[in-house]
């Protein structure tokens, strides 16, 4: 993505559209996964009569990457790492590098990031006891503490919240803001799939019928 001319300072500007990138992929990314597995029930009966267990596999390893992309961005500004800090690339990271500029600005970035906390919370239980690490009371169901649900609202409102965060950046040094909820468009989608799909179907009914549409012997 090439970065536009920005009165960002300069020790956050790269931070910030790094981070600006990093949605917009997570953002398309879940906007595949949501035509794939969210949109109809003729979608997933397509799916599943084209690869079922390809398609069940598929879907589970983007819904955990999307969970832990998510977690990513919204982890600490730096990681204790074999006793030493390093500086991780997330929201917090650029409200620090912020900070000693716009104090203001930094505050109100930390205000968004703790009233987010609630809602990005599910996603790092997930990460934390099933995706990046595996849980044995989870695994094994020896616990009452259940994981929490997550649909589709709530990863819409989590990637929400993170776009306010990078906007709200945008529009103090800029005066603008992005569309993130689109993403990136990409030839070679999951619509083009789902097209190709449905006219593989259309195709098979047509070369097993005759012309008037009685079925061939």
């Amino acid at each position: 993505m090439n970065k536009p001319s920005s009165n960002i300072p300069k020790e956050a500007s790269e931070v910030f559209h790094r981070l600006q990138h990093e949605l917009l992929i997570l953002y398309t990314k879940w906007n595949s996964f949501k035509t794939l597995y969210c949109t109809s029930d003729e979608n997933i009966e397509l799916l599943d009569e084209s690869a079922m267990g390809f398609f069940i596999m598929h879907g589970d390893i983007m819904r955990d990457n999307i969970m832990m992309a998510i977690c990513v961005l919204t982890d600490p500004a730096s990681s204790n790492v074999k006793g030493g800090e390093r500086d991780n690339l997330t929201l917090r990271h650029l409200a620090s590098l912020v900070a000693s500029h716009d104090s203001a600005l930094a505050g109100e970035l930390n205000r968004m990031l703790e009233s987010a906390k609630t809602s990005w919370e599910p996603f790092r239980s997930h990460r934390n006891r099933r995706i990046g690490h595996f849980d044995l009371r989870t695994a094994l169901r020896e616990t009452d503490e259940l994981l929490p649900d997550v649909g589709v609202t709530d990863v819409d409102s989590a990637l929400s919240l993170v776009a306010d965060v990078l906007n709200a950046v945008e529009t103090f040094y800029d005066e603008h803001a992005t569309t993130y909820h689109d993403g990136v468009y990409q030839e070679g989608n999951a619509d083009e799939l789902m097209e190709f799909l449905k006219r593989n179907v259309y195709l098979e009914k047509y070369c097993n019928n005759k012309e008037f549409g009685d079925p061939l012997d």
